[in-house]
């Protein structure tokens, strides 16, 4: 399941930085997952957006991974917007009520709205 698996990231201009996640974000390929974002965070970017639209799969692992980068974001003055939904991620993050939690946008143009707030 692993085979699939890319995180790319890309500056989107303003002090944010853009991840495309594709594939399946499982117990084999969190940890990938994870690895970019403290590199990020390590650099000193705090304002993130997540497009999850090319997810095919996200594990509880998964979804803690996304979850704990929120929450770091938030702790060091920035912010995570997740964008583009895959089904599968809208089905895990509404079973969890992550919606009522964390920040979502259909797009990047409008995460780069809410996060030059």
């Amino acid at each position: 399941m692993s085979d699939d698996f890319s995180v790319e990231f890309s500056d989107a201009g303003s002090g944010v930085f853009l991840l495309c996640v594709k594939g399946a974000v499982s117990g084999d390929t969190f940890d990938r997952l994870e690895s970019a974002i403290k590199n990020l965070f390590d650099k000193g970017h705090c304002k993130l957006v997540f497009d999850l639209e090319g997810v095919s799969y996200i594990s509880s692992s998964g979804t803690g991974v996304l979850m704990n980068a929120f929450l770091q974001a938030q702790e060091i003055g920035g912010n995570a917007v997740f964008i583009k939904l895959s089904d599968n991620v809208k089905s895990v993050f509404d079973h969890l009520r992550l919606k009522e939690v964390i920040v979502t946008a259909p797009d990047l143009e409008s995460a780069l709205r809410i996060l030059s707030k």
